[in-house]
């Protein structure tokens, strides 16, 4: 059966939302299993797969990968800092939203403590 424009995002979004959920707990096992390669990769993926997410109808879904997926990086001290810096920033505009604004002024905190200065040819 072929979907139409609008069954397609639908379902897009659906999958995203369950592979976000799957990612979460996937962080769980990898805290467990103390590889850093392998945390920071899901890290990543959860970031990959909550782009998309990030308007603010969507954000609600993302948010708690997001916030696991902060607090991995931030106890590996993770060399991964633009990453780190994107996923507190969308904490903080989550939470903004939220009128939570002492915890978005916490996660801005983190973000502006990362130093992620930017090579001359990544500008």
């Amino acid at each position: 059966m072929k979907l139409n424009t609008v069954q397609r995002q639908v379902e897009d979004f659906e999958r995203r939302v369950e592979a976000l959920k799957m990612l979460d707990r996937a962080m769980i096992a990898n805290k467990r299993l103390a590889d850093p390669d392998v945390t920071i990769e899901g890290c990543t993926l959860i970031w990959n797969t909550a782009l998309p997410l990030l308007k603010s109808s969507a954000r609600e879904h993302a948010y708690k990968p997001l916030l696991s997926a902060a607090g991995a990086l931030e106890g590996l001290n993770a060399n991964e800092n633009l990453l780190r810096v994107c996923i507190h920033l969308e904490l903080a505009k989550h939470e903004i939203a939220l009128d939570f604004l002492s915890k978005a002024a916490t996660q801005l905190k983190k973000a502006i403590n990362i130093d992620y200065s930017l090579s001359l040819k990544q500008v």
